[in-house]
């Protein structure tokens, strides 16, 4: 039987999903199956973390993953 996704493991799921291309709330919410809040709460997590960045492009805003230099 499939366990939920808990904290750390929805992290990590959308960590890797943001590694293979930046996108929107709104597509992550639908490719992850999440609901709104809890796929924003999780980005927010991320970004205290210092693993993914916020950019505004075309009006829109885009999550990507923090390049390390």
């Amino acid at each position: 039987m499939n366990k939920p996704f808990r904290g750390n493991d929805r992290k990590e799921a959308l960590f890797k999903l943001l590694s293979l291309e930046p996108d929107t709330l709104e597509r992550l919410t639908q490719a992850t199956g999440w609901g709104y809040e809890v796929t924003q709460h999780t980005l927010l997590q991320l970004i205290v973390d210092d693993r993914v960045v916020c950019r505004d492009s075309n009006g829109r805003r885009f999550f990507h993953v923090k390049r390390v230099a």
